[in-house]
């Protein structure tokens, strides 16, 4: 969160997988309760209507502006990101920065009803504190691009800054604007977008968006270990295995099937992704999403198809990114 005036600003990313903030990243999916039950954590009151985080995602949607599903979403990650920089309650004017891919900026009307959807005045209470807040401005940002803005390192960021090779570049953009030709691949829940890039700039004339998510990997995977052992194994513990968090109870057969899966995956995105023309085998890639976490270790033992590849680790990147895109527009207005 960051502070413009009188205005606090605020980004979201809602992707189809997870909610990230400047600070927060927690699973794209909440319960109806029948009333406060305090044994939950993050309590959402809003509407007359009593909402908890559950590890269950939404289902994918590509317009998230059919029904309240991600304004809810939303909310819990406004009320998180208030916690976290203990704002009291209060009534607070807002400036929401959510994002869009940019294959999606140009769908006809999107732009306008995501905005709408967001603009509201709205109380809730969020673990106990009141929260009056005037969403009056919405600044849709360009998901991928956006996160080039975000105060972090890449890994060849990381790799120059322990030689003292960095020469002051402190954000993704910094190395990107000396680049003739680079490539965001951006990987989310739902979608693959490349975004190609002249000298940091985007290219105007192209704009991509595959419906080829992370979630298409998870289905997968759950398929096949459903019909091989006869088990539900939760989209959550695929998802942290292959984030290397302890204390997930899988087979050996099961975690087999898992990294077996991911692999078969990988090499399908990235066939679809040569299939699209673009000069990854002459530019730098630049890797980025929940979804290239994942994949990192995959892509990797193929790096003969790019000029250059290089990650972004920083799951929140979007989010963070968003802010900085927002506060250049409130600035520049």
């Amino acid at each position: 969160m960051k502070r413009y005036m009188d205005k606090l600003i605020v980004g979201v990313d809602a992707g189809n997988f997870n909610c990230k903030t400047q600070t927060q990243c927690f699973t794209s999916g909440f319960v109806e309760l029948a009333g406060s039950e305090i044994r939950y954590n993050d309590l959402l009151e809003y509407n007359g209507r009593v909402y908890a985080l559950t590890s269950d995602r939404l289902p994918l949607r590509d317009d998230k502006t059919g029904d309240d599903d991600f304004f809810i979403l939303t909310l819990f990650a406004i009320g998180k990101e208030l916690a976290r920089h203990q704002v009291p309650s209060g009534e607070y004017p807002v400036v929401l920065a959510p994002g869009l891919p940019p294959g999606h900026l140009t769908v006809a009307g999107l732009m306008d009803r995501t905005q709408n959807y967001y603009k509201r005045q709205v109380e809730f209470v969020f673990n106990g504190k009141e929260y009056k807040l005037d969403i009056g401005t919405v600044i849709v940002c360009p998901q991928g691009f956006a996160a080039l803005l975000a105060p972090v390192l890449t890994d060849e960021m990381e790799a120059l800054s322990r030689t003292n090779r960095l020469l002051g570049a402190a954000r993704p953009i910094d190395i990107l604007v000396q680049e003739p030709q680079a490539i965001l691949i951006d990987i989310g829940g739902g979608t693959t977008d490349p975004i190609p890039l002249e000298w940091g700039a985007p290219k105007p004339s192209i704009k991509l968006s595959m419906s080829e998510g992370i979630v298409d990997a998870y289905n997968e995977i759950s398929a096949v270990i459903k019909s091989k052992t006869g088990r539900d194994l939760p989209e959550n513990a695929i998802n942290m295995l292959l984030n290397g968090k302890k204390g997930v109870r899988v087979t050996s057969e099961e975690a087999e099937m898992i990294y077996s899966g991911i692999e078969r995956y990988s090499q399908h995105l990235q066939k679809k992704l040569l299939e699209t023309k673009l000069p990854f085998s002459s530019s730098y890639n630049l890797l980025l999403g929940g979804g290239s976490a994942v994949l990192k270790s995959c892509w990797e033992k193929t790096a003969f198809h790019f000029g250059k590849l290089d990650f972004i680790r920083e799951i929140r990147v979007n989010a963070m990114g968003f802010e900085e895109y927002a506060l250049k527009v409130l600035t520049r207005a």
